[in-house]
């Protein structure tokens, strides 16, 4: 694994990573500058829904494998912007299915 920030960093990574090719495939991923990233949980009844968490990403914000870290109070977001996400993921309401 590497992180590189400029095109030719990527560049010369790819270069030596196609050198040495062993028939795996190169994964790319990107991370967010100045980024926070959360996750929501979210109950929904097909009319209603209900937040039942908001979690705050610990590491950089980007792409995950399942392995990411998170704080279950977020630490750095505001009440305002605690409503505003609250608010975001109940107007999305349209896209709970509902098994009933």
């Amino acid at each position: 694994m590497e992180i590189v920030y400029t095109r030719d960093a990527l560049a010369e990574y790819l270069a030596r990573a196609q050198a040495g090719d062993d028939g795996r495939e190169i994964y790319l991923d990107r991370f967010l500058e100045n980024a926070i990233e959360v996750d929501v949980d979210a109950l929904c009844d097909g009319e209603e829904v209900w937040v039942a968490g908001i979690m705050q990403h610990v590491e950089e914000a980007g792409i995950h494998s399942g392995d990411s870290a998170a704080c279950c109070r977020p630490h750095s977001l505001g009440a305002e912007m605690l409503e505003r996400i609250r608010d975001r993921r109940r107007a999305s309401r349209s896209h709970c299915a509902s098994s009933a």
